[in-house]
């Protein structure tokens, strides 16, 4: 999170999803000691770069993280081959 989550000029871009809820970020989330990664469509599984906010469901429950804390997650992201520029 903290190389993809600053302002201006970035190496490497988290990577969007286009979700019914909003465009989120996959990520791995370390909850209770174990790091989780799961599927869009089997788990909610999302980072909210500009809030602070990741949350996963598993278990039947929503487990969310908030503020600082985020900062040390996991978030998907890729870089631009040499000569691209991604929107």
């Amino acid at each position: 999170f903290s190389v993809c989550g600053g302002f201006g000029e970035k190496e490497w871009i988290p990577v969007y999803v286009d979700y019914p809820k909003g465009i989120i970020s996959p990520c791995v989330i370390t909850w209770e000691g174990k790091q989780i990664l799961g599927k869009l469509d089997e788990i909610a599984f999302q980072v909210d770069i500009r809030n602070e906010k990741a949350s996963s469901a598993f278990n039947g429950k929503e487990n969310i993280i908030v503020g600082p804390a985020v900062q040390t997650q996991m978030v998907l992201c890729r870089k631009p081959k040499p000569g691209y520029k991604f929107e």
